[in-house]
């Protein structure tokens, strides 16, 4: 069955405005449409809607509050009064006739679904024309009344869209929703397996000491990512922006940086080390496998509490093994502190055993030292004896050879003044044997 009006308007917007009884001898008014502060049908007394952005004129704003309503409806003819059919929408009478309206495209088809480009929106069985631009409301007093539009007999857009639509419900133009492009899921990349990081990747890899070759790609590979941040600013602003010289500097330093990127690459990998590729997937792994080692400790601590928790039955029991918890603690701390002490003592008495053995060779080295001081102070005293000694004995030999030769040079003398008294003794005699 059929609902009333008001069921209708109650159903759909909640509150119906009530309408005053028809006078008598008027014409049966149709059945009429939900009601609706949008629409009404044709023959229906007209209603204030109530203001809002749609039905108020530019600049004005019309108070908000319930539907006022005139004191009687018109009395229309028939034709007037009957709904229209779901042909087409019925002209005005100044437009019918006219050459413009000959020139308009064709009005809407619902199986087409759209309105002809330029034209107003068409409702089927609804009246021709363009929609007004303000509601009877926003019009002033007296305009209404001098528009040849408001003594017509024919309904308008004032009237049509006014209150609400016919029970055979003609269909609004469907919206055109543009076509969007599909959206891509770019799903994440997945990381590496643990397994893998930690079995098949080789240590030499992931945890190798970086090279000077790879320690200047690095800073290779820094400068280079300036550059590339310098660009992506540049795009931001635009062509007319503003740039400092020094980032223009660097961004035309672009090639030769690259350049040396691969030079650089080329030398670590001709020393045996890591291009730039190779160490970004080491450090990749290696982060991941830090990630893992972490999950994997804070996984584990969630649960050992856990169970620990689900093994406490009561309070008592809780209250038991926190003291035990507490305990152990204390006497680990304790353990620890005599572990560490321990350590100290032994640290000590093996420096002090180390500085013992120190001091021994020391006094080991000091000795011998001496010994082979006063062995060289031995030697050089017996060289020195034995030097004296010696020139003592070629003294003493040169003494006795120079006596020995004074002896024979006197001796010598003593011959030679024996020989010459000898012969002064002959020359003597000599004489003394020759006759006078």
């Amino acid at each position: 069955a059929k609902s009333s009006p008001a069921a209708a308007a109650k159903s759909s917007i909640g509150a119906a405005p009530t309408f005053p009884p028809a006078p008598v001898g008027a014409a049966p008014a149709p059945r009429g449409p939900p009601a609706s502060p949008l629409y009404r049908p044709i023959g229906s007394p007209e209603l204030k809607p109530k203001a809002s952005v749609l039905s108020a004129a530019p600049g004005s704003m019309a108070p908000a509050g319930p539907p006022t309503l005139p004191p009687s409806p018109p009395i229309l003819p028939p034709a007037a009064a009957a709904a229209p059919t779901r042909s087409e929408p019925v002209p005005a009478a100044s437009q019918a006739d006219s050459p413009k309206a000959k020139a308009q495209p064709p009005a809407y088809n619902p199986r087409v679904g759209a309105a002809p480009p330029g034209a107003p929106p068409v409702v089927p069985n609804g009246p021709a024309g363009p929609p007004p631009t303000a509601p009877p409301s926003a019009v002033p007093n007296g305009a209404e009344a001098s528009s040849p539009e408001a003594d017509s007999t024919l309904p308008t857009w004032d009237t049509w869209l006014c209150l609400g639509q016919l029970e055979s419900a003609p269909i609004a133009p469907p919206t055109i929703v543009p076509e969007q492009e599909p959206v891509v899921l770019v799903e994440p990349e997945p990381l590496p397996d643990f397994f893998a990081i930690w079995n098949e990747v080789p240590d030499d890899i992931v945890w190798k000491p970086l090279s000077f070759a790879e320690k200047n790609i690095l800073k290779a590979r820094k400068k280079l990512r300036e550059v590339e941040k310098i660009e992506e600013a540049m795009a931001m602003k635009g062509p007319g922006a503003k740039i400092e010289q020094s980032q223009l500097a660097k961004v035309q330093k672009k090639d030769s940086l690259e350049q040396e990127l691969r030079l650089l690459e080329q030398r670590s990998r001709s020393q045996g080390g890591r291009t730039l590729q190779e160490l970004e997937k080491a450090e990749k792994w290696r982060k991941t496998y830090d990630e893992n080692e972490k999950a994997s400790t804070t996984l584990q601590k969630v649960v050992r509490g856990h169970s620990t928790r689900r093994s406490l039955p009561g309070p008592e029991e809780r209250a038991k093994v926190i003291e035990e918890n507490r305990l152990r603690r204390k006497h680990f701390a304790a353990r620890r502190i005599q572990k560490v002490a321990r350590k100290m003592l032994r640290v000590c008495r093996l420096a002090r055993e180390i500085r013992e053995a120190k001091e021994k060779k020391a006094r080991e080295e000091a000795a011998a030292k001496a010994r082979e001081e006063a062995a060289a102070e031995a030697k050089v005293k017996a060289e020195a004896e034995a030097k004296v000694k010696a020139e003592a004995e070629a003294k003493a030999a040169a003494e006795a050879a120079a006596k020995a030769a004074a002896d024979k040079v006197v001796a010598d003398a003593a011959a030679a003044v024996a020989a010459a008294a000898v012969a002064v003794e002959a020359a003597a005699a000599a004489e003394a044997a020759v006759p006078d």
